[in-house]
C-alpha cells in the first residue's frame, strides 16, 4: 500500500495540471473570477507547491473549482448529446467526450490528471453507486441520469436551479 503522503502528493500533482483547463474553459464560461483563481493556484502551486506535490494554494484562500471544456460548451449552448461509457475515462456524453479530446489534442497531461482523478473518485464512491443500481430494474437508465444530474450540477457551478429537481405530477 502507498503511503498517505506519497497518495496526497500525487493526488496534488494530478489536479495542479487540470488547473490550465481549468482557467481556459471559465474564461470561456465569461467566468474571470474563476480563470483568475486557477491561473494563481497554478503558479502558486506549481512554485511554493513543489511542482505542484503541494497545495498551498488552498491555504491562501484560493479554493479549487474544476472546469472543463464540455461544460464551456454546455454553458454556450451545445447539446449534451447521447449519454456514452468510455473505457477507463467513464460516463460522457459526446459534447464532454469532445471536450476530452480538444483538451488531450492541446495537451495530453490534463486529461492524464482526469482519468487518474476520475479512477480515485470511482474507486472512492463505488459501494455508493453500487447501492444506487441494485435494486434498480434498469441499472443503465439509473446510472445515466445520475451522470446527467451531476453534469448539471457541475455545469451549474453548484447551484441547483428550481427546473432541475425532480417533480412529482400528482395530476
Amino acid at each position: 500500500m502507498t503511503p498517505q503522503p506519497l497518495q496526497d502528493a500525487i493526488g496534488n500533482a494530478a489536479s495542479n495540471l487540470t488547473e490550465p483547463v481549468t482557467a481556459v474553459s471559465s474564461f470561456l464560461q465569461g467566468d474571470t473570477d474563476n480563470a483568475e483563481t486557477a491561473t494563481r493556484r497554478f503558479f502558486i502551486n506549481s512554485t511554493l507547491g513543489v511542482g505542484g506535490l503541494n497545495d498551498p494554494a488552498t491555504e491562501m484562500g484560493h479554493e479549487q473549482r474544476r472546469e472543463d471544456l464540455g461544460q464551456a460548451a454546455a454553458v454556450n449552448g451545445s447539446e449534451a448529446g447521447p449519454y456514452i461509457v468510455l473505457p477507463i475515462l467513464g460516463p460522457s456524453n459526446t459534447r464532454d467526450a469532445l471536450g476530452d479530446v480538444l483538451t488531450a489534442v492541446a495537451s495530453p497531461l490534463p486529461l492524464a490528471a482526469s482519468v487518474a482523478t476520475a479512477g480515485v473518485e470511482y474507486s472512492k464512491n463505488k459501494e455508493e453507486i453500487e447501492v444506487v443500481t441494485e435494486g434498480a430494474l434498469d441499472p443503465y437508465v439509473v446510472e445515466r441520469s445520475a451522470y446527467d444530474q451531476y453534469r448539471q450540477y457541475q455545469i451549474n457551478n453548484g447551484e441547483v436551479a428550481p427546473g432541475d429537481s425532480p417533480s412529482l405530477d400528482l395530476n
